[in-house]
């Protein structure tokens, strides 16, 4: 049962290497909406080094380390969820009372889409349809406007991936059709999505966040009525990976999408990449109050003579470029930031993980602090592959959540939902 278990866990990405191989189709005799495939061969990649985007020197950002205290990101109890294995991938909601947390379980050899609602007193899961019956389905993204307009967006795969819109109208979950990518190496999977209005969102992806591989770009726009499929910026038709994994917005002709080494500019036209962005792997972005910020993880790859470990990387933009911060880190430590929630200039929250911990880090206009937050499972093994992880941070400042997973002792991946509770 247990190697059952961590096969289902690692779904995905048994598919993807059945799709790329050609073998899933044929077994199932389906015709794929899309195969995927892999991704092209490099003709031409985009600069690969990070470099300093301030036209001017600022000064350096210090980075605190980690204070004694109370441990202010407290677990709340997540509703009873069937099946062997869970995770949630992003939180919104269009008020503290009113939040919507989205992932994916396992049950019946297939993973199912996940929807959980706060209603201001308890979570409670409710229903969502899958898209691939009896195959894989996840959602990876989700944007509150109303409490009767919200968006999840993710992927199925069965036998093909396909991008997934579902959309709640105030009483329940609906499949919403949404456009594909035909060409070579996608794998139309969404990864995020933002609302500005009921008629102005936009959904990203490309590969999928979850599985490493490359892919092409997702740009995809809801008018009110249908959603729009817009091409990636010209200047990087001939990189061989352009897969998009957050998106922010701070006006209708004001998006931003970022991804692996880049962030995208929309401006109520065209798709642009602006010069004077520095990053690695950028997973989220978010904007308040004219304030934009993306974060991500840095590093994580061998050089000649020793192993550079990851580092959560965050930067801000001031209006003209793109300045580097200084996350708090620790050496010999894998750290890394999957989402980032700006509240104000001088409240911004970042989470992530910290080795196979739970890391959450703030930003006070000057600095990053880490905060202590609690572990679904705080004695991991050495032997054990993921640990503990917060996938997404939202809120207010009165209300600020995070969601993400723990392995628990026996493996077995759990849902993990935590409140920030300090004044």
């Amino acid at each position: 049962m247990n190697a059952i278990r961590k096969y289902l866990k690692r779904l995905p990405i048994l598919f993807g290497v059945l799709l790329l191989n050609g073998l899933l189709i044929a077994l199932l005799a389906i015709p794929p909406v899309q195969p995927a495939q892999a991704a092209p061969k490099k003709t031409k990649t985009p600069t690969r080094t990070p470099t300093p985007v301030s036209t001017s020197t600022p000064t350096p950002l210090a980075a605190t380390p980690t204070p004694a205290g109370p441990i202010c990101w407290s677990m709340v109890p997540a509703p009873d969820v069937p099946g062997y294995g869970a995770a949630l991938r992003a939180i919104a909601g269009s008020s503290d009372n009113d939040l919507w947390a989205v992932g994916w379980f396992l049950e019946n050899n297939s993973r199912h889409n996940l929807a959980l609602h706060w209603n201001g007193s308890a979570w409670e899961r409710v229903p969502v349809p899958d898209v691939a019956i009896g195959g894989v389905n996840g959602l990876y993204g989700v944007a509150a406007i109303a409490p009767n307009d919200v968006w999840a967006v993710g992927y199925a795969v069965g036998p093909s991936y396909q991008t997934v819109t579902l959309h709640w109208n105030g009483s329940a979950w609906q499949v919403v059709p949404s456009p594909n990518l035909t060409t070579p190496g996608s794998y139309n999977a969404l990864n995020a999505v933002v609302a500005i209005s009921s008629n102005d969102v936009w959904a990203v992806g490309g590969a999928p966040v979850d599985l490493g591989v490359y892919g092409r770009a997702l740009l995809m726009h809801w008018d009110g009525s249908a959603w729009q499929l817009f091409p990636e910026p010209p200047e990087v038709i001939n990189w061989y990976t352009t897969s998009r994994f957050g998106v922010a917005a701070r006006a209708s002709n004001d998006v931003w999408a970022v991804g692996e080494f880049s962030a995208w500019h929309w401006d109520g036209s065209t798709w642009s990449v602006p010069g004077g962005f520095s990053g690695q792997d950028l997973l989220g972005a978010s904007s308040n109050v004219g304030t934009l910020w993306s974060a991500g993880t840095s590093g994580g790859y061998p050089t000649t003579h020793s192993y550079i470990h990851a580092f959560p990387n965050a930067q801000f933009f001031d209006g003209t470029s793109w300045q580097t911060t200084s996350p708090v880190r620790e050496p010999g430590v894998d750290f890394g930031f999957d989402s980032i929630k700006v509240l104000s200039p001088s409240n911004v929250w970042a989470v992530g993980r910290a080795g196979k911990f739970v890391l959450t880090e703030r930003w006070d206009g000057s600095q990053w602090t880490r905060v202590e937050a609690a572990n679904g499972n705080p004695s991991p093994p050495a032997d054990q592959a993921f640990g503990n992880r917060l996938y997404a941070v939202n809120g207010t400042s009165t209300g600020l959540w995070a969601v993400g997973s723990f392995d628990d002792a026996a493996g077995v991946e759990r849902i993990l939902i935590e409140r920030y509770t300090c004044k």
